[in-house]
């Protein structure tokens, strides 16, 4: 579990972000903030698998831009598709982002 959690919490809720809890991924804590601009923040705790994962495919993007891009594409057409909540959007994205993961786990490898 993330330390100093409330602290965190507060910080970031008085900056205007709303609070999301997990969102459905255990040990990421989730804010938003829509306005003026819209931005997420995902809060995970130092050098965790989660941390650790999220680096990794960070990493992958940034040296493949065609699969950036193809994974831009993807999120686009999950939204233009009609999805309306966080959770469902996550879940639709679900799959490409693991197989991002296992891809960028193999070249680390």
């Amino acid at each position: 579990m993330l330390k100093k959690t409330t602290e965190s919490t507060s910080i970031l809720q008085t900056l205007g972000y709303e609070y999301l809890g997990e969102a459905g991924i255990s040990g990421r804590l989730y804010f938003r903030r829509r306005h003026p601009q819209a931005f997420n923040v995902h809060l995970v705790q130092w050098g965790s698998e989660l941390w650790t994962n999220n680096l990794l495919l960070r990493d992958f993007l940034r040296i493949h831009p065609e699969v950036t891009n193809q994974y831009g594409q993807h999120k686009q057409e999950l939204i233009q598709s009609g999805i309306k909540t966080l959770l469902t959007y996550s879940q639709k994205k679900g799959p490409l982002v693991a197989e991002l993961l296992r891809r960028a786990q193999a070249r680390r490898a």
